[in-house]
């Protein structure tokens, strides 16, 4: 045997002589008191006196009200991370769930984007505004649209194009 593991013994013979002699003074005697709990009781029933609710006028108009809001955030036209690719405008898609768009601008300022925007809302065109990465960073593009037939677009870009001279037509990708 070597001295490493005779010495490895040793301790472990002293840590357990130690164990024998010590354990049994913590645990002996009357311990730790036990917790004594107070008594729970039922809870009183509670009965209502009132008649349930009734809907009212209000709260028709209140729910209109809302709808509404709801409304007007969906015509805000922002539209989490979508896509707007460059279409080639010479033929005409066959595809029934094909939509179209003339985009008019891509900014790097968020703010620019939606004064056009209002520039163009007050103009009562249908506006939508999308979000798309980019080497520079996030950029805004600000297109009129949907529109279901691409020749309404290519009219549409031919009208807008002596104001906005990069005005593009666009596929809508849902």
């Amino acid at each position: 045997m070597n001295e490493q593991s005779r010495y490895r013994i040793t301790g472990s013979l002293f840590v357990l002589a130690l164990a024998v002699i010590f354990l049994p003074m913590l645990f002996d005697g009357a311990g730790v008191k036990p917790l004594t709990l107070p008594e729970l009781t039922a809870a009183p029933e509670v009965v209502s006196k009132e008649p349930p609710k009734s809907i009212s006028v209000e709260s028709f108009a209140e729910a209109d009200a809302l709808k509404d809001k709801v409304s007007e955030r969906q015509k805000s036209g922002l539209i989490g991370e979508s896509v707007i690719p460059s279409v080639q405008t010479s033929e005409q898609n066959a595809d029934s769930n094909t939509t179209w768009a003339v985009q008019l601008g891509s900014f790097n300022s968020e703010q620019n984007a939606r004064k056009l925007k209002q520039k163009l809302e007050e103009a009562d065109y249908n506006v939508v505004l999308s979000r798309a990465n980019n080497s520079s960073g996030t950029i805004t593009r600000v297109a009129i649209g949907p529109l279901i037939r691409e020749s309404d677009a290519i009219k549409l870009r031919k009208q807008l194009s002596s104001t906005y001279h990069e005005a593009i037509v666009v596929k809508l990708g849902y």
